[in-house]
């Protein structure tokens, strides 16, 4: 009944000069929470139903994601979800641009201690206070030892999605920058930091940390070890894989 805007401007000014001409009684106060009960409910019906719309500048480059990415979290054995993010030298970055190499995605909270030692902690030291696990090493490290392949090789890229900062929201581009820099990631190397938004910072993100997703040259998800209970264990499933994809057609 209350649901037409128009009706609900009307009203209001309706209100206002009956305020003006009529001494208050009991009428009048009636009217008016009518009234108000109405624009409420036509407002508050309304407002939760906002989508949030996140626009990417750059290379035909716009998502409206709607709470959270379509498909998101990835799901093992189907394509990943091509997000679109900023890396940490400010270019527009599509996941999917990748396609054709074996990827390695890391879902990056700064907070996380393993996160701060698979990103070579304890050879660059702790990161804003953030000191890395004691008993993690890096994970070239753990590569050349469970996958004997260097991360570095030309068929594999390296991708740290930075999903929260400090203060477990979404972090900016500075703060991906100085991460980028302090762990000596480098998009020549096909080493990339992607910036998370507001719309990745969910539940479901926070649960894929630590951890490491593996996609193969046709961007299928084929290996999960992320978050407390891992789909893959990381060192007798998911890195000794990344030869075998490699060597897939």
């Amino acid at each position: 009944m209350f649901e037409d805007p128009v009706f609900i401007v009307a009203a209001n000014l309706s209100v206002a000069v009956l305020l003006r001409i009529m001494k208050p009684n009991l009428l009048s106060a009636a009217f008016l929470a009518v009234v108000l009960i109405g624009s409420t409910g036509y407002l508050g019906t309304h407002h939760g139903s906002q989508v949030v719309t996140i626009v990417h500048r750059g290379r035909d480059a716009a998502l409206t994601w709607s709470g959270k990415p379509p498909a998101w979290p990835p799901e093992k054995n189907r394509t990943y979800p091509d997000i679109e993010l900023v890396d940490q030298e400010g270019n527009v970055t599509r996941l999917s641009d990748f396609k054709g190499k074996v990827i390695l995605v890391e879902p990056i909270g700064i907070p996380c201690e393993a996160c701060i030692a698979f990103s070579g902690g304890h050879e660059f030291g702790a990161f804003e206070g953030i000191k890395p696990q004691q008993d993690l090493e890096s994970i070239e490290s753990y590569a050349k030892q469970f996958g004997s392949i260097r991360l570095d090789d030309h068929r594999v890229v390296r991708v740290q999605v930075l999903l929260f900062n400090q203060s477990m929201e979404a972090p900016s581009q500075a703060e991906a920058v100085a991460w980028a820099q302090h762990f000596q990631m480098r998009r020549s190397r096909n080493e990339v930091v992607l910036v998370g938004t507001q719309a990745l910072a969910t539940k479901e993100s926070r649960d894929l940390i630590p951890g490491f997703h593996l996609i193969d040259k046709h961007f299928i998800l084929r290996s999960d070890s992320t978050g407390q209970e891992p789909v893959d264990n990381l060192y007798s499933k998911l890195l000794p894989q990344i030869r075998k994809l490699i060597a897939e057609n």
